[in-house]
């Protein structure tokens, strides 16, 4: 039962009721009792009114009491003793007789019942004093005052019953409610009775406890433990209509069997009461077959007994949860690393958790309920009361630090004393928490240090420095080589914000210094500006650290303008060919990737390939060939328009990609460029190499068309053009080579058309086909054409070359042979070429070959190159006679030569070549 139900009963009780607290004298004696409640029978019954009532002495207001009973020793009987006391008096003022009956509910506290008995007491001594019979009236009178005294007798064995029920221990909650149910059956003098609890969410009954002669079947019982409202006959009544049900005729009930459950006891009367709990009900009372009926003094009583009952349990419950939580919270505090303890205002321990008896080395028994002040040392315990005796309820809280002695070493603990006040401000009790923040403490220290350290360091580093706040970027504090770098004072840089330096938008360096104040990052790449208008990029380090009491960002920073330039160099170069300036392959397919959509269609994409790119190379030098690609890429790049993209995508290789043209405009294009091209070769000196490139082209049929769809297609259109475009290139190539060579050294010339007429007399001696010979010709003119890319100096160098010149000079055989190799005309005499320096035995050069190994044109030639070399001035030795000369070859004859030839050569060539 709630309170409020409890109070409201007692309240609309028809007899009187009052409560009193005894009051003690100095010894601790009961000496008088106080008025606490008082419902409005005790009122009507007493003519007292509560205002003028509650809190005021018995003595003081019930003066008409006699002395003839000492009302202290009776009451003291009553509240200490545990004894009932009842009794009638007349009270003069009022002219009223009442009925008293006293018991003691608890300790200290005192229960009076008054009924007023004053015309029945009358009627009995007005009959008692006549001569008259009137016996039958006297004994109606005595049935009433009877039926009033086995009321309260009633109330009273109520009122024991709840006694018992909060004094007694039960071990368990079904323990609690059979003994409530069986002391309400005697109360009600009921044969049977029941307890349900009841959800009113689910609409379901559960049998908490019943008396056996119920329902005799068990069986039944264990079925009719839990079932649903609208199946649980006689109690869904009662919650239906939320309030008591009395049937003190049951055999007149229509559709009786519908009510109770099946196997139930045979029932002549009942009643069903519900147990209401904060407007819920939590429970169904049923009790039936008392032997003169039910009443409504019956369920008044029930009611109180019952909502009692679970009220009790309910504190029971609570108090289980209590002590089950006060068990969890308190092992919680035991394992706190911080010492915590409860202590009453005048510093009396109740509670301290493990960590706080242990530094004060007791057991807990032997630290609760002694005062704190009386347990730490003197000279601190005036400082612990001050502070916290002025904790008010408004400022509650209080928080210091001090030093401890703990196993012999100083710890210093930050206490946080709570204060708990009541409704008048008065504490009721105190909190003291302490943690021991020695390492904390030893840290700051540590970090003070280092401070000191870092402001050393601060202002002698050459790196620029700055303490900025972290919410409004003002400048703190600058290190002299900041001022240096950005070009202020001192002074006008501590009047500056950081955002007069920092280019970025206020909002976001705003952003980014919170980030840095919460640790989420700490470096970055910012544009600084200098005094002098200049915008140079850091790399600005920051942290948050604590500096003179408060948070500031330290910044360290570097100027990285000439790396950030190379990053721009670099990001220039993954998107561009660092020798053209023009895109990369890379920048090509991405960008072929970003135009293809519908409104570029259609997309042509045009390959173009230089010709004999590696003959020049390989005749003139890379740098020919670096500056024919420039140029190359200088034409195409002015024949295009501005949105169109040129690329060189491979060594020799470039592509152009037109968005929203068709095949006329790219033919028209490749056409323009291939007139900028011969325009140009025509303007170019005599002796320089051609540029030719030849083109390719594929159109979109299809926006689906792909990258790879179209490079095909116009590569392979390009490499039919390719085969034609080469060959005459090459051709003339050649001759340029040759005339280069020539232009270098002129005994070049002369000698190369000797070793060619010798080589071929040779031929037509050893009885050589004309086809033979004119290729043997021809490769004794340009056996040394490789000789073009080795320099003048050692070319035409008067007297021997050391071994790194000499060294340079022999690779002009594997030169020559590149040069023609890539030439379709002269692609068959290259091998010739290439050999024409191996030697009979094997220790020539390039390949080290020997004998027969050696083509026998190149053996031919050799002796051809080596005869006109010695017979002949050249810029590395003097020349020798005829008869030198054929004495030198028959003499290196099976070493360096071949003997046959020498001997065709001497014998056959020589005489007619003179």
């Amino acid at each position: 039962m709630g309170n409020s139900l409890y109070q409201e009963v007692l309240r609309n009780m028809p007899i009187g009721y009052s409560l009193y607290k005894v009051i003690t004298d100095l010894d601790d004696r009961p000496c008088d009792y106080k008025f606490i409640e008082m419902n409005r029978a005790f009122e009507e019954a007493t003519g007292l009114l509560e205002s003028k009532t509650i809190g005021k002495k018995v003595k003081d207001v019930l003066q008409w009491l006699n002395e003839e009973i000492d009302w202290v020793k009776a009451y003291i009987d009553i509240t200490c003793k545990g004894m009932n006391l009842e009794f009638e008096r007349y009270c003069l003022d009022q002219d009223k007789w009442y009925r008293v009956s006293a018991f003691s509910p608890e300790k200290n506290y005192l229960v009076t019942l008054v009924a007023d008995i004053t015309i029945e007491k009358r009627k009995y001594l007005d009959l008692a004093g006549s001569n008259k019979n009137g016996i039958g009236a006297y004994i109606r009178d005595i049935s009433k005052h009877k039926k009033q005294e086995q009321y309260l007798r009633k109330q009273l064995e109520r009122q024991n019953i709840l006694i018992d029920i909060y004094m007694r221990t039960f071990n368990t909650m079904q323990e609690q409610f059979n003994f409530a149910l069986h002391e309400a059956l005697k109360l009600t003098e009921s044969e049977f009775g029941y307890i349900f609890s009841y959800d009113e969410n689910s609409g379901e009954f559960a049998l908490y406890s019943w008396e056996n002669s119920m329902i005799t079947d068990q069986n039944v019982i264990k079925g009719q433990a839990q079932s649903h409202v609208k199946e649980s006959g006689v109690w869904d009544k009662v919650v239906q209509k939320r309030k008591p049900i009395i049937v003190n005729d049951f055999q007149k009930i229509d559709n009786r069997n519908n009510w109770l459950p099946k196997g139930h006891t045979m029932v002549a009367n009942f009643m069903s009461i519900p147990i209401i709990i904060d407007s819920h009900i939590v429970a169904v009372i049923g009790m039936g077959n008392k032997e003169n009926g039910y009443d409504e003094f019956d369920i008044k009583e029930i009611t109180i007994l019952m909502h009692s009952v679970w009220l009790a349990v309910e504190k029971r419950t609570a108090q289980e949860r209590v002590l089950i939580e006060r068990e969890k919270y308190n092992s919680i505090l035991n394992e706190l690393p911080a010492m915590v303890c409860e202590f009453l205002p005048d510093s009396t321990l109740t509670f301290a958790n493990k960590a706080y008896y242990d530094y004060f080395g007791g057991e807990y028994d032997t630290l609760i309920n002694k005062k704190i002040l009386d347990i730490i040392p003197k000279e601190k315990s005036n400082k612990v009361k001050l502070k916290y005796m002025d904790l008010t309820p408004q400022e509650n809280t209080i928080k210091y630090i001090s030093t401890i002695k703990f196993n012999g070493k100083i710890r210093s603990y930050e206490w946080q004393d709570v204060g708990i006040f009541n409704k008048q401000g008065i504490p009721i009790c105190y909190y003291s928490i302490g943690l021991d923040i020695t390492e904390r403490v030893k840290a700051e220290e540590e970090q003070n240090r280092v401070l000191k350290q870092l402001v050393a360091m601060f202002n002698s580093h050459e790196a620029v420095m700055l303490l900025i706040e972290p919410f409004s970027g003002n400048i703190v504090d600058a290190n002299p080589a900041a001022t240096t770098f950005y070009g202020y004072t001192k002074k006008e840089l501590l009047k500056m914000c950081i955002n007069e330096i920092n280019t970025l938008p206020k909002e976001e360096l705003a952003n980014l210094r919170l980030k840095v104040l919460n640790k989420g990052q700490k470096y970055f790449t910012f544009p600084h500006r200098l005094r002098n208008g200049e915008i140079r990029i850091v790399d600005v380090y920051s942290s948050p650290i604590s500096y003179n009491g408060k948070k500031l960002l330290f910044s360290i920073i570097f100027d990285v303008s000439q790396r950030e330039e190379a990053y721009k160099e670099i990001a220039y170069l993954n998107y561009h060919d660092n020798l053209t300036d023009l895109y990369n392959r890379r920048f090509f397919e991405e960008e072929f990737k970003r135009l293809n959509v519908k409104r570029r269609f259609p997309i042509a994409v045009v390959m173009g390939d230089v010709n004999g790119l590696k003959l020049i190379n390989d005749s003139f030098g890379y740098c020919i060939g670096d500056n024919l690609l420039k140029e190359a890429a200088k034409i195409i790049k002015g024949a295009v328009r501005a949105d169109d993209i040129v690329a060189r995508i491979g060594g020799d290789e470039f592509g152009i990609i037109l968005p929203n043209v068709d095949e006329l405009e790219t033919r028209a294009l490749i056409k323009r460029i291939e007139e900028q091209i011969n325009k140009k070769d025509e303007e170019s000196m005599t002796g320089k190499p051609y540029l030719s490139i030849s083109f390719g082209y594929a159109v979109q049929e299809r926006p689906e068309d792909s990258y790879d769809k179209l490079v095909k297609d116009a590569e392979r259109f390009m490499y039919s053009r390719k085969h034609y475009d080469s060959r005459s290139l090459k051709s003339n190539t050649i001759n340029i080579i040759m005339n280069t060579l020539f232009e270098k050294s002129q005994r070049e010339k002369i000698h190369s058309d000797r070793v060619g007429d010798i080589s071929a007399s040779i031929a037509r001696a050893l009885g050589l086909d004309e086809g033979t010979v004119n290729k043997i010709k021809a490769a004794g003119c340009l056996h040394d054409i490789g000789k073009i890319g080795i320099p003048e100096d050692i070319l035409n160098k008067q007297g021997i070359l050391d071994e790194k010149e000499w060294e340079i000079m022999k690779s002009h055989s594997e030169r020559s042979w590149r040069i023609l190799e890539n030439t379709y005309e002269f692609s068959e005499i290259s091998n010739i070429v290439l050999h024409h320096h191996e030697r009979w035995d094997g220790d020539g050069y390039p390949k080290g070959i020997k004998g027969e190994e050696i083509p026998l044109e190149a053996r031919i030639i050799t002796v051809a190159d080596s005869y006109d070399a010695m017979t002949k001035e050249r810029s590395y030795g003097k020349n020798i006679s005829k008869d030198e000369a054929i004495e030198e070859l028959k003499r290196c004859s099976q070493k360096h030569f071949d003997q046959r030839i020498v001997d065709v050569f001497i014998n056959h060539v020589l005489q007619d070549y003179d």
